[in-house]
């Protein structure tokens, strides 16, 4: 899987589809050692990649594997 920061630049924002002919509509990806490493941090490239994709019309959604037990509001 190519990574998100060349995933946002390859989608334009009217059309939202990639270099590959493929219409990107949806992101989702899990956070835990994917999106947030170890030390809790996300990187800046990070943040602009998914910055980039929501400004495209790209959804944002965060997956777990967790049980809802887990999840704080």
């Amino acid at each position: 899987m190519r990574n998100l920061a060349t995933m946002a630049r390859t989608c334009s924002p009217d059309t939202k589809t990639g270099q590959d002919g493929v219409v990107i509509r949806l992101i989702a990806t899990d956070l835990d050692g994917t999106i947030v490493p170890h030390d809790g941090s996300v990187s800046a490239r990070t943040l602009a990649a998914l910055d980039a994709a929501a400004d495209s019309g790209i959804r944002i959604v965060f997956v777990t594997g967790r049980p809802p037990r887990w999840m704080h509001g």
